[in-house]
C-alpha cells in the first residue's frame, strides 16, 4: 500500500465547526470525510476544467454556435421530444 499524501489546507472556523459537528456524529475523523468528499469530486471538477478549456480552444478557432441557434435548436427538440411523450 502506497504511503498517504499530507495535504494542508486553511479552512474557515465555520467549515471546521460542521467538520467537527460531522465527524463526531459519523463515527469517523475529519480526514476521512475530507479524504472522501475529494475523492468524490476531484474528477468531476477535472472534467469541468477540460471543457471549460476545450470551449476556449473553440472560440479561438471560432467552432461556436451563436446564442438564437442554440434556443432554436432548444425549442425543436422539446418540441420533438413532447409530441415523442404524447
Amino acid at each position: 500500500m502506497r504511503k498517504p499524501a499530507i495535504l494542508s489546507v486553511r479552512i474557515s472556523q465555520r467549515l471546521s465547526a460542521r467538520l467537527d459537528r460531522l465527524a463526531k456524529r459519523g463515527g469517523r475523523s475529519k480526514s476521512w470525510y475530507v479524504n472522501r468528499m475529494l475523492e468524490d469530486n476531484v474528477d468531476r471538477e477535472i472534467e469541468i476544467v477540460d471543457l471549460i478549456l476545450e470551449g476556449e480552444r473553440d472560440v479561438v478557432r471560432r467552432n461556436v454556435v451563436d446564442h438564437e441557434t442554440v434556443v432554436a435548436e432548444f425549442k425543436e427538440r422539446s418540441k420533438m421530444r413532447r409530441k415523442r411523450a404524447a
